[in-house]
């Protein structure tokens, strides 16, 4: 399997069209992960949530998590 790509960064948005920025991902995969006899490869990851303003509610958005295989 080929390095798993995270993006840079992503916008978070609530309901009413505010939005925070998410950065710096990381991830604990090492060099060269393998999926396991079962099927799965288990990791996590996570970011830098900037929060500025007072804007208040539920934020979602879309985090591409791409991997490649050989």
């Amino acid at each position: 399997m080929r390095p798993l790509r995270c993006p840079w960064t992503s916008t978070l948005f609530n309901s009413s069209g505010a939005s925070y920025p998410l950065t710096n991902f990381t991830t604990t995969l090492k060099n060269n992960p393998k999926i396991g006899d079962d099927g799965t490869l288990r990791f996590t990851f996570g970011g830098l949530l900037r929060i500025s303003g007072s804007a208040i509610g539920t934020f979602r958005g879309s985090i591409p998590i791409t991997v490649d295989y050989k």
